[in-house]
């Protein structure tokens, strides 16, 4: 059987593409829950590290910029694609505030603890 075209090269996707925060990225996953923190409980939450959840408004199938990710434990990652759980009712303009508001108050803090000296890791 014979293949078609020529192989893409490894590494020239759009996502290998994009620029990346290693240090930003790494710092959301030692965050709480977002949910959690608005909560005031960690007690609905799976625990353990957060997802980097990539919240930022883009077309279904493209990432959006590491510096619009949020902290998000897996339980509520996955409620939020579904709007089940915690996100149960929401509709989309909700959905889209809700998560605008947390990708500013991530990037304020990050920012704020970058402007304070060196990173701690």
């Amino acid at each position: 059987m014979k293949r078609g075209g020529p192989l893409r090269p490894v590494g020239d996707t759009a996502y290998a593409k994009r620029d990346r925060d290693f240090d930003y990225m790494g710092w959301v996953k030692w965050q709480r829950c977002c949910v959690a923190v608005e909560m005031g409980s960690d007690e609905y939450c799976s625990g353990g590290f957060a997802d980097a959840d990539h919240a930022g408004g883009r077309g279904l199938g493209v990432k959006c910029p590491d510096d619009e990710t949020i902290p998000m434990c897996a339980t509520h990652h996955a409620q939020r694609t579904t709007y089940r759980g915690y996100f149960d009712g929401w509709v989309a303009d909700q959905m889209r505030t809700w998560l605008d508001y947390w990708i500013n108050r991530t990037r304020q803090r990050w920012l704020a603890i970058k402007a304070a000296g060196p990173l701690p890791f």
